[in-house]
């Protein structure tokens, strides 16, 4: 993202979907920089803790919130404040209000916690897997349900490169 390889302003548009807190944001900018063509847009976005039922959000963002609090690399904070904290080099434009959705069961959405960083950086700092402390509230909260309708607001910035 840094070094893209691509020609000097070449490209109408630049996306980033849930990575940008994980950049050097002036390498990336001066890129985004040199590739777009004049007028050209970025867009980032990203996604936080899926919405579900309110026990289940409950379960998952005190999870997010106070089990992963010290785990979580501070790079995300952007992302964790819907990127409004963000440097953003662009004229910016309405970007549409979207969401991701899907039809989960109970072992996707722990598939899915499994796979955050800050759950990586808890089991690697304690040796032991955080998903344990939750596993048998998330199950109560599920209530059986085989799938369940999951949707995740997106966070969203757009403008034109000037």
């Amino acid at each position: 993202a840094e070094e893209a390889g691509l020609t000097d302003r070449s490209m109408d548009a630049v996306t980033v979907a849930q990575a940008i807190h994980w950049f050097d944001l002036d390498k990336f900018y001066a890129e985004v920089r040199r590739v777009l063509k004049p007028g050209g847009v970025l867009v980032v976005w990203g996604h936080v803790t899926p919405r579900i039922a309110p026990e289940i959000d409950r379960v998952v963002e005190a999870f997010n919130d106070r089990t992963l609090a010290v785990d979580w690399s501070p790079s995300l904070r952007s992302l964790h404040d819907r990127y409004r904290t963000l440097p953003f080099p662009c004229a910016e434009i309405t970007a549409p209000e979207l969401a991701a959705e899907a039809h989960w069961t109970l072992a996707d959405l722990i598939g899915h916690l499994s796979s955050w960083s800050g759950v990586q950086a808890y089991r690697q700092a304690r040796g032991s897997d955080p998903i344990d402390l939750i596993r048998a509230e998330l199950e109560r909260a599920w209530g059986g349900a085989g799938r369940r309708f999951i949707r995740w607001p997106l966070s969203m910035r757009a403008g034109y490169l000037t």
